[in-house]
């Protein structure tokens, strides 16, 4: 399903917005266009909770066919059959072995292009590479990528996306840089006011590069 996004544009949810606040925040960044979800969560949710937003973000994707991923948490991808998102920390990766019913896995790498290039088993769908810029919601011990270096030796067959700090400012260096995807947090939900119109913006400024 990756390969059919067209928007450019992969909105990642703030820990920030959860319940009813969560749900219209994602129905406004999709009825912009914008074809991918991210759930991020703040790991004091318990499980039931997640089930039960995940449950509902799902159901507003399906209908709006965009697609959706859950971030780290495999139990929940694999009960829902969504997409799973994981980064390079998370240590227990016996799951890639018995998942029958998470629909796909992106792998954050951060600078790590030899991440990438040990995939020999095409594992994972996607591969994001950040913080491209500064990030309150993506820190780094190490700072930010060096987005040069990165562009010119990631896999250009592959779907990658640039991730951490991407606003309208910088937006178009990232769509020149070679990148298939900009997946953006604050840059979409910093204000709970105008999600619609910031996800508009973005897509337009992702279309013109």
């Amino acid at each position: 399903m990756l390969k059919n996004i067209q928007s450019g544009i992969y909105a990642i949810t703030p820990t920030s917005l959860r319940a009813d606040e969560l749900l219209n925040a994602v129905e406004d960044t999709l009825s912009s266009g914008i074809e991918i979800i991210q759930y991020r969560f703040d790991d004091c949710i318990n499980f039931d909770e997640r089930l039960k937003t995940a449950t509902k973000l799902k159901k507003i994707c399906i209908d709006n066919n965009a697609c959706f991923i859950i971030n780290n948490d495999y139990l929940l991808a694999e009960y829902l059959g969504t997409g799973l998102h994981i980064g390079p920390d998370l240590e227990d990766l016996s799951f890639l072995l018995t998942s029958k019913n998470i629909e796909f896995i992106g792998l954050s790498c951060k600078s790590n292009i030899s991440a990438q290039k040990n995939d020999s088993n095409n594992i994972f769908s996607y591969y994001s590479f950040g913080p491209t810029f500064y990030s309150q919601t993506k820190r780094s011990e190490t700072g930010e990528i060096d987005l040069k270096y990165v562009s010119e030796n990631m896999d250009e067959n592959s779907i990658n996306i640039a991730i951490g700090g991407i606003n309208s400012t910088n937006l178009s260096q990232i769509k020149k840089s070679g990148f298939q995807m900009a997946a953006i947090c604050e840059g979409i939900y910093s204000d709970k006011s105008g999600i619609k119109e910031r996800s508009k913006q973005l897509l337009e400024i992702w279309n013109e590069n």
